[in-house]
């Protein structure tokens, strides 16, 4: 079916732009913006995507302020309306490519509302192409690219607003079937003078999947990750990481340790609501079922301090710390 989109020069196949490459219903064509408080009072994360094969559209905000998980899902049919972003009271709009976004919402029922707007930090780094089958099946068949970046605006949570907020954003394209991967990190960290993007992938039994990632200079210079090992530190009887640290290997030959300490979890949440977090059964039930972490950390780099965040996407089952972290599927 042709549509509105169908009037700009973007097709890719010979086919309507509300048809893709792959018949495959993980096929999906995705954005994700991280957020965080310099003062580390508050983080959070808003994403969407579209489904073309299940004519879904799906959007997530997630916050952590002080001990509060709050959660708020969207979803809409797409009904041949890919141009504009929004579902419920979430609207996304690009206003300058690879520059600026803007983003609002107003949940009154959460008693969050925000109007911000995006601007990136130099360009964004583009990730190979992630691609791999389980069993003779593609199920990671993806395009990826970042971009570190600020927000403007106000953000909004009970009586308390922010203004100014650091973050990074991803852009990603393809087949994802969450149900047949099982591990990876992806850290975002910004620092005074460069910003730090990496995408580390694993079967449970130890298979590497993709390793890349670059450190990004304000001067326009990006160091590609080449190598990159890790240990991680857990909440005593959790399988919430409380810090982690990196080994990293870059093409230009250096050597460095990236050391991470947790601050804020977003237990990742398809369900609306407010968890409070304060509760220990609230917070064992979250540890126990939760399948990404996303989490705000404090960063060091040879002596450089940063804030930003890793996701820990462990439904598989991680190789190295499978007593933490078991399949769950």
């Amino acid at each position: 079916m042709i549509g509105p989109a169908d009037e700009y020069f973007c097709h890719q196949i010979v086919a309507p732009a509300t048809q893709v490459a792959s018949a495959d219903r993980n096929w999906q064509d995705r954005f994700y913006f991280n957020f965080n408080d310099p003062a580390k009072e508050l983080s959070g994360i808003l994403a969407m995507g579209f489904f073309p094969n299940l004519n879904l559209f799906q959007g997530i905000l997630n916050l952590a302020a002080g001990d509060k998980l709050i959660c708020k899902n969207y979803f809409r049919p797409i009904n041949n309306d890919r141009l504009r972003v929004w579902a419920g009271s979430l609207q996304v709009e690009v206003k300058e490519p690879m520059r600026r976004w803007n983003l609002k919402l107003n949940e009154p029922g959460l008693n969050v509302a925000l109007d911000l707007a995006f601007a990136g930090r130099g360009e964004p780094f583009e990730f190979g192409v992630i691609s791999w089958e389980r069993e003779g099946v593609k199920v990671w068949d993806q395009c990826h690219y970042t971009q570190a970046g600020e927000f403007s605006g106000t953000l909004q949570v009970g009586d308390r607003s922010w203004h100014r907020l650091k973050g990074v954003r991803d852009r990603s394209w393809g087949i994802r079937n969450l149900a047949q991967l099982d591990f990876w990190i992806w850290i975002s960290a910004n620092f005074e003078n460069f910003w730090l993007t990496a995408w580390l992938g694993e079967t449970r039994a130890g298979q590497l999947i993709t390793i890349d990632g670059a450190v990004c200079g304000d001067d326009g210079s990006r160091d590609e990750i080449k190598s990159l090992s890790y240990e991680i530190g857990f909440r005593p009887g959790m399988r919430t990481p409380a810090s982690s640290s990196y080994l990293i290997t870059t093409a230009s030959g250096r050597k460095f340790r990236l050391s991470a300490r947790a601050l804020h979890t977003i237990y990742v949440s398809i369900h609306n609501g407010i968890y409070d977090l304060a509760d220990p059964k609230v917070l064992s039930e979250r540890d126990r079922t939760t399948q990404i972490f996303d989490q705000t950390q404090e960063f060091d780099l040879e002596g450089s301090a940063g804030i930003g965040m890793i996701e820990f996407f462990v439904m598989g089952g991680c190789p190295n710390y499978p007593q933490s972290w078991r399949g769950m599927r």
